[in-house]
């Protein structure tokens, strides 16, 4: 067993608060963001909100070729290209990712009412997903018994 990574177990599912260096940022590291782990997400996602706290701007990025299915729609999709994810270690030392070779920003998609008269804006969750731990062959495990969950290096 090589390293582990403290997740929290809540009602809306598993998260993890890790660290994301994204070259060519304004501030180059991205204080921790708070991710949920989702397995069945194809890619590893931030929302335009996280992203416009950090400077990261949509238009100076390269735009996805199709749009990405989210729990809540069609979302557009632009690329942050060779993003290093931070994760902190039991003893809070953190440990570098850096193979993942992009992290999507996804614009959150705005659904009309079912009246046609109020836009509604749905947020999009920030998601730690199956391309990160298949490119780093990581575990993930949780356990409902004892209320934990972590990922396994």
């Amino acid at each position: 067993m090589g390293d582990v990574f403290p997740a929290i177990l809540t009602e809306r599912g598993v998260s993890i608060s890790v660290g994301v260096f994204v070259p060519g940022a304004q501030t180059g590291f991205l204080p921790t963001i708070n991710f949920l782990i989702d397995t069945g997400a194809s890619i590893t996602n931030i929302n335009e909100i996280e992203a416009e706290k950090f400077g990261i701007d949509s238009d100076s990025l390269r735009r996805s070729s199709k749009p990405v299915m989210t729990c809540g729609g069609t979302a557009q999709a632009f690329v942050i290209d060779r993003p290093v994810i931070l994760l902190p270690n039991k003893a809070g030392a953190p440990k570098e990712f850096p193979d993942l070779p992009v992290i999507h920003l996804l614009k959150r998609p705005i659904k009309k009412s079912r009246k046609g008269e109020k836009e509604i804006e749905i947020q999009i969750p920030n998601l730690l997903g199956r391309d990160f731990f298949i490119a780093h062959r990581l575990r993930l495990v949780v356990d409902y018994r004892t209320n934990t969950a972590f990922i396994e290096d």
